[in-house]
């Protein structure tokens, strides 16, 4: 008589992973927001509040850039946090000149300019991916 062994491990990974493939296979077809890809793209309005805000998306991003800045050349590279801040001048740097290479290959129009959810690869727009996101992101 022959026995099949089956870890616990192998058990918890198959109880997770079927509920995973299956949200995973019916997940685009219930998402129709509104065009784009994955259907999550729409035409908002200009909002001037809050996140919004020019001025605040600005603030923030000068902020983040003088921060950076100012603790790498304070604390220096010698420091464990010094190193992490030239880490963070380093993947903001990639990732400003990564972004500035993607405008050129998506040439996306601003939602506000009217072209509808769907101009890509069209005329001479920048406007994914967002500078500002990109440096928050990295």
């Amino acid at each position: 008589m022959t026995r099949v062994c089956v870890s616990r491990h192998g058990s918890r990974v198959r109880l997770f992973a079927a509920p995973l493939v299956l949200l995973l296979i019916l997940a685009p077809a219930t998402a129709f927001a509104g065009g784009g890809p994955f259907g999550i793209d729409h035409e908002l309005g200009k909002g001037d509040t809050g996140v919004f805000n020019r001025g605040a998306q600005v603030g923030l991003e000068y902020g983040s850039i003088a921060f950076i800045t100012a603790g790498s050349l304070i604390l220096g590279n010698n420091n464990k946090l010094g190193h992490e801040f030239w880490q963070s001048a380093d993947s903001a740097v990639f990732a400003g000149l990564s972004a500035q290479v993607l405008k050129f290959a998506f040439r996306r129009a601003r939602p506000i300019q009217g072209h509808g959810p769907n101009a890509w690869f069209q005329g001479h727009d920048q406007s994914f991916p967002s500078g500002e996101e990109t440096l928050q992101a990295a």
